[in-house]
């Protein structure tokens, strides 16, 4: 069945020191949270607006499509297992230690945008990701990890890790900031920069 899920939001508590609060600007601190749980057939059209979510997993087999996840905190990751799934949108999330994971199956349609990715293992591996309507733009990534990009239109990012390469595969890699001097841009690239200090773009 389609749902839509809308929460209170996240990073509520201007208490918290480990989270940028706003003093006075909410009714209530508490955030809205669900556990990890898998999303099978059945569920297209579903929506999950303002929440924490722990991890979760498109279902085995099951081909649940046109998913919209939009200003969620995931506390364990966005995972594709094997199957069909297409027209997934994931807009304004934050990711903590955590990404989006498609090694098996084909995922398609798949778009990330306006999202922060922060910590050692928020990445995006996508093998498995086909077609050509992908598009990843206007993220910033802070994690220390690989990441796999085949298959995507892969615009107006800031990559501030140093040392990890990004794979690119059949992918336009445009207008992008890498903190990474040696990392490679495909010959249809174009407008990136390399080696940037970070320390002058935050």
């Amino acid at each position: 069945k389609r749902l839509v899920i809308i929460g209170l939001g996240y990073f509520l508590d201007p208490a918290n020191v480990a989270t940028p609060g706003n003093a006075g600007l909410q009714d209530v601190t508490a955030g809205s949270r669900i556990a990890g749980f898998t999303i099978n057939n059945g569920a297209n059209g579903s929506k999950f607006l303002g929440i924490t979510l722990g991890g979760i997993s498109i279902g085995v087999s099951a081909t649940p499509y046109n998913l919209v996840f939009e200003k969620v905190q995931f506390t364990g990751g966005l995972n594709f297992a094997n199957g069909t799934h297409s027209n997934i949108t994931v807009r304004k999330s934050y990711f903590l230690n955590n990404g989006i994971s498609a090694t098996a199956g084909d995922l398609s349609n798949l778009v990330v945008e306006n999202c922060i990715f922060s910590g050692f293992s928020a990445n995006l591996n996508l093998q498995s990701l086909t077609g050509s309507a992908n598009i990843i733009r206007n993220n910033t990534f802070y994690s220390t990890y690989l990441s796999n990009i085949p298959n995507c239109y892969f615009a107006n990012n800031i990559i501030a890790d140093a040392n990890y390469e990004w794979v690119f595969t059949n992918t336009t890699v445009k207008n992008n900031l890498f903190g990474k001097a040696t990392q490679i841009i495909p010959v249809t690239g174009s407008a990136n920069q390399v080696g940037v200090n970070m320390t002058n773009v935050f």
